[in-house]
C-alpha cells in the first residue's frame, strides 16, 4: 500500500519503486488504484488526498515467505531513504500485512476504503488512533 502524489512526481516515484522491488530479485505484476469514496472527507482532506496504489509483487516460486518478507522489507527500507514522504510514503510493503492508512472518522472508514466494505476481506485486527 503506496501514497503518491496526484502531481507529476506521482511517476518518478513509482519508478523509484519498481527499481527497489527489481533490485531485490522480484518483479512487478500490476499497480492497482485502491477504490475510494471522496464524499466522506472533508474539503481540507481531500484537497491533500494522496494517490493511493497497491503494488502487487511476485517472487521466485520456491522462496520461503521469510526471505520474500526481507526482500520487500529491504526494498521498503530504501525506498523511504530516497524518497520524500511528501510525495511518496509506504504504508506496507508486505506479503503478509496490508495497511489501509488514512485521515477519516472510524464510522466513515469501509465508506472510505471500498475495499474494507467487501464481504470477502477478512481482517484478524483493526486499529484507530
Amino acid at each position: 500500500m503506496i501514497f503518491l502524489s496526484q502531481d507529476k512526481e506521482a511517476h518518478f516515484n513509482r519508478c523509484i519503486v519498481e527499481k527497489e522491488i527489481k533490485n531485490e530479485i522480484l518483479s512487478i505484476v500490476s499497480w492497482r488504484l485502491v477504490p475510494i469514496n471522496t464524499d466522506v472527507l472533508g474539503d481540507i482532506i481531500r484537497s491533500s488526498l494522496p494517490r493511493i496504489q497497491q503494488v502487487c509483487v511476485n517472487a521466485i516460486l520456491d522462496w520461503e515467505l521469510q526471505a520474500i518478507e526481507r526482500r520487500l522489507y529491504m526494498a521498503c527500507r530504501r525506498i523511504k531513504n530516497l524518497g520524500d514522504d511528501n510525495v511518496l510514503y509506504i504504508c506496507s510493503l508486505s506479503s503478509l500485512v496490508t495497511v489501509y492508512k488514512n485521515l477519516c472518522i472510524p464510522e466513515d472508514l469501509s465508506y472510505f476504503c471500498l475495499d474494507l466494505s467487501d464481504i470477502r476481506l477478512k481482517s484478524s485486527i483493526c486499529l484507530f488512533q
